[in-house]
């Protein structure tokens, strides 16, 4: 009875420092970064947080702006955003001509096919998202 003892202890101590281990290095890495000192009302329910939140948003996206640089990179962008759906559509025929007449072995093709649809309609709205930059 003592063996099993010290085993689950052992067992106990290992998963202890396992989590100890998991959040410390949650917090190193800033996961909980915002959710630790927000605060509600009360009344309202809405956060008080919710205009530094907007502010961290805005932050962010004028970080992206200045990182990307679209409006000196434009074409490139449009270049690569082009060749991207020609890849597509051509990945696209290749699966169609490559189908069997029966429909219940093609299944994972057609799925393939229809999300890369939306994967060219998302492209669409990206470069819509370019040239409005």
């Amino acid at each position: 009875m003592t063996e099993t003892f010290f085993k689950t202890l052992i067992v106990i101590a290992i998963i202890i420092i396992v989590f100890y281990l998991v959040f410390s290095s949650i917090k190193k890495f800033g996961v909980l970064e915002g959710l630790e000192n927000m605060q509600t009302k009360i009344s309202g329910g809405e956060t008080s947080g919710s205009a530094s939140f907007a502010a961290q948003i805005k932050a962010e996206v004028i970080r992206m702006q200045d990182s990307l640089l679209i409006s000196k990179y434009r074409k490139e962008y449009e270049s690569a955003i082009i060749n991207l759906e020609d890849l597509i559509n051509f990945t696209m025929l290749k699966l169609v001509l490559n189908m069997n007449t029966d429909s219940m072995k093609d299944i994972k093709n057609v799925e393939t096919l229809n999300t890369l649809d939306k994967a060219k309609a998302t492209l669409n709205n990206i470069m819509k998202f370019v040239d409005r930059q």
